[in-house]
Protein backbone atom coordinates (compact mmCIF):
# COMPACT_ATOMS: atom_id res chain seq x y z
CA UNK A 1 0.00 0.00 0.00
CA UNK A 2 3.01 2.31 0.79
CA UNK A 3 4.61 1.94 -2.06
CA UNK A 4 0.91 2.64 -4.71
CA UNK A 5 0.19 5.92 -2.32
CA UNK A 6 4.13 7.45 -1.96
CA UNK A 7 5.17 7.21 -5.93
CA UNK A 8 5.03 3.41 -6.99
CA UNK A 9 1.81 4.51 -8.87
CA UNK A 10 2.12 8.25 -8.15
CA UNK A 11 3.71 8.52 -11.31
CA UNK A 12 1.81 5.66 -13.32
CA UNK A 13 1.36 6.36 -17.31
CA UNK A 14 0.74 3.04 -18.43
CA UNK A 15 -2.49 1.36 -16.61
CA UNK A 16 -3.60 -2.28 -17.50
CA UNK A 17 -6.81 -2.79 -15.95
CA UNK A 18 -8.70 -6.65 -17.00
CA UNK A 19 -11.79 -7.90 -15.91
CA UNK A 20 -12.81 -11.35 -17.41
CA UNK A 21 -16.59 -10.95 -16.87
CA UNK A 22 -19.93 -10.30 -19.16
CA UNK A 23 -20.77 -6.88 -21.23
CA UNK A 24 -22.57 -5.67 -17.79
CA UNK A 25 -19.69 -6.33 -15.67
CA UNK A 26 -17.33 -4.54 -18.27
CA UNK A 27 -19.63 -1.37 -18.33
CA UNK A 28 -20.03 -0.46 -14.81
CA UNK A 29 -16.03 -0.69 -14.84
CA UNK A 30 -16.01 2.56 -16.98
CA UNK A 31 -16.85 4.51 -13.87
CA UNK A 32 -13.20 3.22 -12.44
CA UNK A 33 -11.86 3.95 -16.02
CA UNK A 34 -12.96 7.82 -15.40
CA UNK A 35 -11.77 8.17 -11.91
CA UNK A 36 -8.28 7.06 -13.39
CA UNK A 37 -7.98 9.64 -16.07
CA UNK A 38 -9.00 12.20 -13.51
CA UNK A 39 -6.11 11.33 -10.90
CA UNK A 40 -3.40 10.60 -13.80
CA UNK A 41 -4.26 12.43 -16.90
CA UNK A 42 -1.49 11.54 -18.90
CA UNK A 43 -1.98 8.08 -18.52
CA UNK A 44 -2.50 5.07 -21.72
CA UNK A 45 -4.90 2.88 -20.58
CA UNK A 46 -5.20 -0.83 -21.63
CA UNK A 47 -8.11 -2.91 -20.68
CA UNK A 48 -8.25 -6.76 -21.04
CA UNK A 49 -11.28 -8.58 -21.27
CA UNK A 50 -13.13 -11.31 -23.51
CA UNK A 51 -14.36 -10.30 -27.20
CA UNK A 52 -17.73 -10.64 -26.33
CA UNK A 53 -17.99 -8.14 -23.80
CA UNK A 54 -15.53 -5.62 -25.79
CA UNK A 55 -18.35 -3.66 -27.11
CA UNK A 56 -19.38 -2.28 -24.04
CA UNK A 57 -16.07 -0.15 -23.88
CA UNK A 58 -16.91 1.03 -27.59
CA UNK A 59 -16.30 4.70 -27.54
CA UNK A 60 -14.83 5.34 -24.11
CA UNK A 61 -12.97 7.95 -24.24
CA UNK A 62 -10.80 6.64 -21.18
CA UNK A 63 -9.67 3.67 -22.90
CA UNK A 64 -6.62 3.59 -25.54
CA UNK A 65 -6.62 -0.03 -26.02
CA UNK A 66 -8.99 -3.45 -25.78
CA UNK A 67 -7.03 -6.56 -25.99
CA UNK A 68 -9.42 -9.50 -25.91
CA UNK A 69 -9.31 -13.25 -25.70
CA UNK A 70 -12.30 -16.06 -26.39
CA UNK A 71 -13.89 -18.37 -24.27
CA UNK A 72 -14.75 -20.09 -27.41
CA UNK A 73 -13.08 -23.40 -27.42
CA UNK A 74 -15.48 -25.52 -30.15
CA UNK A 75 -12.03 -25.40 -32.42
CA UNK A 76 -9.58 -26.30 -29.82
CA UNK A 77 -6.26 -25.05 -32.30
CA UNK A 78 -7.27 -21.58 -32.95
CA UNK A 79 -8.07 -21.42 -29.72
CA UNK A 80 -4.93 -21.83 -27.64
CA UNK A 81 -2.80 -19.92 -30.77
CA UNK A 82 -5.15 -17.40 -30.17
CA UNK A 83 -4.68 -17.37 -26.46
CA UNK A 84 -0.91 -18.05 -26.15
CA UNK A 85 -0.83 -14.96 -28.43
CA UNK A 86 -3.15 -12.98 -25.74
CA UNK A 87 -0.86 -13.66 -23.28
CA UNK A 88 2.59 -13.03 -25.00
CA UNK A 89 1.32 -9.63 -26.30
CA UNK A 90 1.37 -8.58 -22.25
CA UNK A 91 4.90 -9.73 -22.41
CA UNK A 92 5.97 -7.49 -24.66
CA UNK A 93 4.30 -4.55 -23.88
CA UNK A 94 5.17 -3.57 -20.08
CA UNK A 95 2.68 -1.66 -17.50
CA UNK A 96 2.98 0.42 -14.62
CA UNK A 97 0.07 -0.80 -13.17
CA UNK A 98 -2.07 -3.78 -13.14
CA UNK A 99 -5.73 -3.70 -11.64
CA UNK A 100 -7.66 -6.81 -11.67
CA UNK A 101 -11.02 -6.72 -11.32
CA UNK A 102 -12.16 -9.85 -11.22
CA UNK A 103 -9.87 -12.31 -9.83
CA UNK A 104 -9.76 -16.14 -12.29
CA UNK A 105 -7.37 -17.92 -13.95
CA UNK A 106 -6.90 -15.23 -16.67
CA UNK A 107 -6.62 -12.26 -14.15
CA UNK A 108 -4.10 -14.13 -12.19
CA UNK A 109 -2.07 -14.98 -14.90
CA UNK A 110 -1.70 -11.24 -16.42
CA UNK A 111 -0.61 -10.32 -12.68
CA UNK A 112 2.12 -12.53 -13.08
CA UNK A 113 3.41 -11.68 -16.70
CA UNK A 114 2.35 -7.33 -16.85
CA UNK A 115 5.87 -6.90 -15.01
CA UNK A 116 3.85 -3.79 -13.14
CA UNK A 117 5.24 -2.72 -9.76
CA UNK A 118 1.76 -2.25 -8.56
CA UNK A 119 -0.63 -4.92 -8.78
CA UNK A 120 -3.95 -4.55 -7.45
CA UNK A 121 -6.82 -7.09 -7.01
CA UNK A 122 -9.72 -6.05 -4.89
CA UNK A 123 -11.41 -9.31 -3.82
CA UNK A 124 -8.85 -12.28 -4.64
CA UNK A 125 -9.85 -15.59 -3.63
CA UNK A 126 -7.42 -17.23 -0.85
CA UNK A 127 -4.90 -19.10 -3.30
CA UNK A 128 -1.37 -19.67 -2.58
CA UNK A 129 -0.22 -17.90 -6.30
CA UNK A 130 -2.16 -14.66 -5.75
CA UNK A 131 1.06 -13.89 -3.29
CA UNK A 132 2.83 -13.54 -6.46
CA UNK A 133 0.45 -12.29 -8.64
CA UNK A 134 -0.72 -9.17 -6.82
CA UNK A 135 1.31 -6.94 -5.02
CA UNK A 136 -2.02 -5.43 -3.14
CA UNK A 137 -4.85 -7.42 -2.30
CA UNK A 138 -7.97 -5.35 -1.13
CA UNK A 139 -10.52 -7.82 1.06
CA UNK A 140 -13.40 -8.56 -0.44
CA UNK A 141 -16.43 -6.70 1.09
CA UNK A 142 -20.04 -6.61 1.00
CA UNK A 143 -20.87 -4.05 -2.34
CA UNK A 144 -22.65 -2.93 -5.06
CA UNK A 145 -20.58 -4.58 -7.95
CA UNK A 146 -19.81 -0.30 -8.99
CA UNK A 147 -18.43 0.28 -5.52
CA UNK A 148 -16.33 -2.71 -5.53
CA UNK A 149 -14.40 -1.72 -8.64
CA UNK A 150 -14.25 1.87 -6.99
CA UNK A 151 -12.24 0.24 -4.08
CA UNK A 152 -9.45 -0.64 -6.36
CA UNK A 153 -8.65 3.42 -6.20
CA UNK A 154 -8.25 2.75 -2.40
CA UNK A 155 -5.15 0.78 -2.62
CA UNK A 156 -3.43 3.18 -5.15
CA UNK A 157 -4.40 6.46 -2.32
CA UNK A 158 -6.93 7.70 -5.44
CA UNK A 159 -10.03 9.63 -4.90
CA UNK A 160 -13.12 8.59 -6.54
CA UNK A 161 -15.06 11.40 -7.05
CA UNK A 162 -16.98 9.92 -10.02
CA UNK A 163 -19.39 7.50 -9.38
CA UNK A 164 -21.92 7.47 -12.79
CA UNK A 165 -20.86 5.10 -15.43
CA UNK A 166 -22.09 5.10 -19.00
CA UNK A 167 -22.34 3.21 -22.18
CA UNK A 168 -20.63 6.30 -24.61
CA UNK A 169 -22.68 7.12 -28.25
CA UNK A 170 -22.49 10.21 -30.86
CA UNK A 171 -25.20 12.98 -31.73
CA UNK A 172 -25.07 10.83 -35.36
CA UNK A 173 -25.97 7.49 -33.33
CA UNK A 174 -28.81 9.57 -31.53
CA UNK A 175 -30.20 10.97 -34.45
CA UNK A 176 -30.05 7.63 -36.22
CA UNK A 177 -32.00 5.84 -33.35
CA UNK A 178 -34.70 8.82 -33.06
CA UNK A 179 -35.16 8.56 -36.55
CA UNK A 180 -36.89 5.10 -35.93
CA UNK A 181 -39.21 5.96 -32.77
CA UNK A 182 -42.38 6.85 -32.19
CA UNK A 183 -43.09 10.91 -31.74
CA UNK A 184 -44.80 10.59 -28.23
CA UNK A 185 -42.89 9.31 -24.84
CA UNK A 186 -42.14 5.86 -25.02
CA UNK A 187 -40.94 3.09 -22.54
CA UNK A 188 -38.28 0.95 -23.57
CA UNK A 189 -39.53 -3.05 -22.74
CA UNK A 190 -36.60 -5.52 -22.53
CA UNK A 191 -38.37 -9.03 -21.80
CA UNK A 192 -35.26 -10.89 -22.52
CA UNK A 193 -31.62 -12.08 -21.21
CA UNK A 194 -29.01 -14.52 -21.78
CA UNK A 195 -30.28 -16.86 -19.61
CA UNK A 196 -34.09 -18.42 -19.04
CA UNK A 197 -33.95 -17.50 -15.17
CA UNK A 198 -33.96 -13.84 -15.61
CA UNK A 199 -36.92 -13.80 -17.97
CA UNK A 200 -40.42 -14.03 -16.80
CA UNK A 201 -43.07 -15.87 -19.15
CA UNK A 202 -43.77 -13.81 -22.53
CA UNK A 203 -47.51 -14.24 -21.73
CA UNK A 204 -47.11 -12.07 -18.40
CA UNK A 205 -44.40 -9.52 -20.54
CA UNK A 206 -46.77 -8.94 -23.32
CA UNK A 207 -49.43 -8.35 -20.75
CA UNK A 208 -47.36 -6.03 -18.95
CA UNK A 209 -46.32 -3.86 -22.38
CA UNK A 210 -50.19 -3.51 -23.18
CA UNK A 211 -50.74 -2.20 -19.45
CA UNK A 212 -47.73 0.27 -20.11
CA UNK A 213 -49.65 1.13 -23.18
CA UNK A 214 -53.18 1.82 -21.84
CA UNK A 215 -51.21 4.18 -19.59
CA UNK A 216 -50.71 6.42 -22.29
CA UNK A 217 -47.09 5.30 -23.88
CA UNK A 218 -46.01 3.99 -26.75
CA UNK A 219 -43.96 0.84 -26.37
CA UNK A 220 -40.78 -0.09 -27.63
CA UNK A 221 -39.48 -3.34 -27.64
CA UNK A 222 -35.46 -3.79 -27.47
CA UNK A 223 -33.08 -7.09 -27.60
CA UNK A 224 -31.03 -9.41 -29.76
CA UNK A 225 -31.77 -10.12 -33.46
CA UNK A 226 -30.75 -13.75 -33.19
CA UNK A 227 -31.29 -16.79 -31.06
CA UNK A 228 -33.34 -17.64 -27.97
CA UNK A 229 -33.69 -14.56 -27.37
CA UNK A 230 -34.88 -13.37 -30.39
CA UNK A 231 -37.25 -16.35 -30.16
CA UNK A 232 -38.59 -14.51 -26.55
CA UNK A 233 -38.97 -10.98 -28.00
CA UNK A 234 -41.13 -12.43 -31.38
CA UNK A 235 -43.33 -14.44 -28.62
CA UNK A 236 -43.90 -11.17 -26.69
CA UNK A 237 -44.74 -9.19 -29.73
CA UNK A 238 -47.11 -11.79 -30.96
CA UNK A 239 -48.89 -11.74 -27.97
CA UNK A 240 -49.18 -8.32 -27.75
CA UNK A 241 -52.70 -7.10 -27.74
CA UNK A 242 -51.29 -3.03 -28.94
CA UNK A 243 -48.97 -1.67 -31.48
CA UNK A 244 -45.06 -1.84 -30.36
CA UNK A 245 -41.52 -0.78 -32.28
CA UNK A 246 -39.86 -4.09 -32.00
CA UNK A 247 -36.09 -2.93 -33.08
CA UNK A 248 -34.72 -6.48 -31.74
CA UNK A 249 -31.34 -6.75 -33.46
CA UNK A 250 -31.03 -3.19 -34.90
CA UNK A 251 -29.25 -1.66 -32.22
CA UNK A 252 -25.38 -2.13 -30.72
CA UNK A 253 -24.44 -1.04 -27.28
CA UNK A 254 -24.35 2.47 -28.22
CA UNK A 255 -27.20 3.27 -30.14
CA UNK A 256 -29.16 1.08 -27.46
CA UNK A 257 -27.54 3.66 -24.74
CA UNK A 258 -29.02 6.26 -26.72
CA UNK A 259 -32.44 4.62 -27.16
CA UNK A 260 -32.46 4.40 -23.22
CA UNK A 261 -32.02 7.43 -23.11
CA UNK A 262 -34.41 8.71 -25.01
CA UNK A 263 -36.61 6.54 -23.34
CA UNK A 264 -39.42 7.78 -20.58
CA UNK A 265 -38.70 4.67 -18.71
CA UNK A 266 -36.47 0.78 -18.94
CA UNK A 267 -39.13 -2.00 -17.78
CA UNK A 268 -37.66 -5.43 -18.04
CA UNK A 269 -34.96 -8.19 -16.84
CA UNK A 270 -31.66 -7.31 -14.95
CA UNK A 271 -28.77 -7.57 -17.52
CA UNK A 272 -26.97 -5.56 -19.86
CA UNK A 273 -29.42 -3.90 -21.11
CA UNK A 274 -30.51 -2.58 -17.08
CA UNK A 275 -27.15 -1.39 -16.74
CA UNK A 276 -27.17 0.44 -20.10
CA UNK A 277 -30.61 2.35 -18.98
CA UNK A 278 -29.71 2.80 -15.70
CA UNK A 279 -26.36 4.92 -16.83
CA UNK A 280 -27.84 6.53 -19.45
CA UNK A 281 -29.26 7.93 -16.56
CA UNK A 282 -33.07 6.88 -17.27
CA UNK A 283 -35.21 5.66 -14.39
CA UNK A 284 -35.71 2.00 -13.84
CA UNK A 285 -38.02 -0.83 -12.75
CA UNK A 286 -36.32 -4.40 -13.70
CA UNK A 287 -37.71 -7.64 -12.34
CA UNK A 288 -35.15 -9.57 -10.48
CA UNK A 289 -34.98 -13.65 -9.30
CA UNK A 290 -32.17 -15.67 -8.47
CA UNK A 291 -30.02 -12.33 -9.14
CA UNK A 292 -28.17 -10.44 -5.93
CA UNK A 293 -29.71 -7.15 -5.74
CA UNK A 294 -26.93 -5.43 -2.95
CA UNK A 295 -24.93 -6.43 -5.78
CA UNK A 296 -26.67 -6.12 -9.20
CA UNK A 297 -29.35 -3.62 -9.08
CA UNK A 298 -29.82 -0.76 -11.15
CA UNK A 299 -27.52 1.94 -9.80
CA UNK A 300 -27.71 5.81 -9.18
CA UNK A 301 -24.92 7.78 -8.77
CA UNK A 302 -27.08 10.78 -7.12
CA UNK A 303 -27.45 8.52 -4.24
CA UNK A 304 -24.54 8.72 -1.58
CA UNK A 305 -24.94 5.23 -0.43
CA UNK A 306 -26.13 2.18 -1.86
CA UNK A 307 -29.48 0.97 -0.25
CA UNK A 308 -30.33 -2.34 -1.82
CA UNK A 309 -30.64 -5.44 0.54
CA UNK A 310 -30.46 -9.24 -0.71
CA UNK A 311 -33.57 -10.99 0.33
CA UNK A 312 -35.76 -7.40 0.78
CA UNK A 313 -38.57 -7.96 -1.66
CA UNK A 314 -39.32 -4.27 -3.46
CA UNK A 315 -36.57 -1.67 -3.16
CA UNK A 316 -35.57 1.31 -4.48
CA UNK A 317 -32.45 3.06 -5.42
CA UNK A 318 -33.04 7.19 -6.27
CA UNK A 319 -34.66 6.93 -9.34
CA UNK A 320 -34.77 3.15 -9.93
CA UNK A 321 -36.64 -0.07 -9.25
CA UNK A 322 -36.50 -3.57 -8.53
CA UNK A 323 -39.10 -5.84 -8.27
CA UNK A 324 -37.90 -9.32 -6.58
CA UNK A 325 -40.64 -11.72 -4.24
CA UNK A 326 -39.86 -12.59 -1.02
CA UNK A 327 -39.09 -16.02 -0.16
CA UNK A 328 -36.45 -18.24 1.80
CA UNK A 329 -34.64 -19.14 -1.37
CA UNK A 330 -34.81 -15.08 -3.10
CA UNK A 331 -32.60 -14.56 -4.14
CA UNK A 332 -30.49 -17.77 -3.99
CA UNK A 333 -27.89 -16.39 -6.84
CA UNK A 334 -27.97 -19.34 -8.35
CA UNK A 335 -28.86 -20.24 -12.24
CA UNK A 336 -32.28 -20.79 -11.57
CA UNK A 337 -34.79 -23.34 -9.64
CA UNK A 338 -32.09 -26.71 -9.45
CA UNK A 339 -29.14 -24.67 -10.73
CA UNK A 340 -29.58 -25.84 -14.27
CA UNK A 341 -29.41 -22.69 -16.01
CA UNK A 342 -33.50 -23.08 -16.72
CA UNK A 343 -36.28 -21.39 -15.50
CA UNK A 344 -36.60 -19.57 -12.04
CA UNK A 345 -39.97 -20.28 -10.39
CA UNK A 346 -39.84 -16.88 -8.26
CA UNK A 347 -39.95 -15.07 -11.87
CA UNK A 348 -42.55 -17.74 -13.58
CA UNK A 349 -44.91 -16.48 -10.75
CA UNK A 350 -44.57 -12.83 -11.25
CA UNK A 351 -47.50 -10.96 -12.60
CA UNK A 352 -47.29 -8.16 -14.58
CA UNK A 353 -49.78 -6.23 -12.48
CA UNK A 354 -47.41 -6.18 -9.87
CA UNK A 355 -44.66 -4.98 -12.09
CA UNK A 356 -46.99 -2.58 -13.83
CA UNK A 357 -48.21 -0.72 -10.02
CA UNK A 358 -44.39 0.01 -9.76
CA UNK A 359 -44.53 1.45 -13.58
CA UNK A 360 -47.24 3.36 -12.38
CA UNK A 361 -45.23 5.20 -9.62
CA UNK A 362 -42.68 5.85 -12.10
CA UNK A 363 -44.75 7.46 -15.08
CA UNK A 364 -47.95 10.00 -14.58
CA UNK A 365 -50.39 8.61 -17.20
CA UNK A 366 -50.87 9.98 -20.37
CA UNK A 367 -54.13 10.36 -22.55
CA UNK A 368 -54.05 9.88 -26.11
CA UNK A 369 -56.07 12.16 -28.77
CA UNK A 370 -58.80 11.29 -30.06
CA UNK A 371 -59.02 10.64 -33.55
CA UNK A 372 -60.00 13.74 -35.39
CA UNK A 373 -63.74 12.33 -36.78
CA UNK A 374 -64.31 11.16 -33.14
CA UNK A 375 -63.66 14.46 -31.43
CA UNK A 376 -65.78 15.98 -34.38
CA UNK A 377 -68.18 13.66 -33.02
Amino acid sequence: MTEAKNGGAAAARRVLVSKFNMIGDVLISTALLENLKLAWPDCRITYATYDFSAPALAGCPHVSRVITCSKDRRQIIPYLARTVGFFLWFVFHRHDVYICLRDNNRGRFLGLLTGARVRVSIHPKRRWVNRWAYTHREPHEALHAVEKDLHALKALGLPAPVRRFRMHFTPRQLEEVRAWLPVRPFVQLHPCARWPYKEIPPAEAARLGELIHGWGYELVLTGPGHGREAQVIRDVAERLGCPATVLAGRLDLPRLAALSSLAALYVGCDTAAMHVAAGAGTPVVAWFGPSLPAEWGPWDADVPRCPYRNGAGLQRMGRHTIVQLQGDCIPCDRRGCGDLGLESRCLQEMAAERIFAEVRQRLPRLERALPAAAAGG
